[in-house]
């Protein structure tokens, strides 16, 4: 493929991929690539956003959990809303639809007063067993048995 073509091959590529499962902003479009392709990396957050919504609380590395606070907070923003066109946004990113409901029965109004942060990344002391990565903990914050006391909104 010829260097002139890349341009426009990669600009029909990010058509194919849903706007609200883009890179939230500009620069973490250079960012974060996790060592996966774009489709498997989509595919992965969709799973772990959908498993921050159902238990609140998630352990897995820094650089995924970085990773996926913008998503989290974009999809609590569309809960606190809760238009038909927000909820079909996050159907199509959420995959069950108890975590979904959760999201707009739960989430939603838990939010209502908050303007943003509604997650919170606690990094861990010790690393993973097997490779050394460094893990964290993400959750929402304002919620029963959380690690740390939120400041208020």
């Amino acid at each position: 493929v010829e260097r002139s073509m890349l341009g426009v091959l990669r600009t029909a590529a990010m058509r194919l991929v849903p706007s609200v499962l883009r890179a939230p902003c500009r620069g973490m479009a250079q960012r974060r690539k996790l060592g996966r392709t774009s489709s498997h990396r989509l595919a992965m957050m969709r799973n772990m956003v959908t498993s921050l919504i159902k238990h609140e609380r998630i352990r897995t590395t820094v650089a995924k959990a970085k990773n996926l606070k913008p998503y989290a907070d974009k999809l609590i923003k569309w809960g606190k809303r809760g238009t038909l066109h927000d909820k079909r946004l996050a159907a199509a990113i959420v995959r069950e639809q108890l975590a979904l409901r959760k999201l707009f029965e739960v989430l939603g109004p838990r939010y209502a007063e908050r303007s943003g942060g509604y997650t919170r990344v606690l990094k861990l002391a010790e690393p993973r067993r097997g490779d050394g990565a460094r893990m964290a903990m993400i959750e929402f914050i304002d919620r029963d048995g959380e690690l740390r006391v939120p400041r208020p909104p």
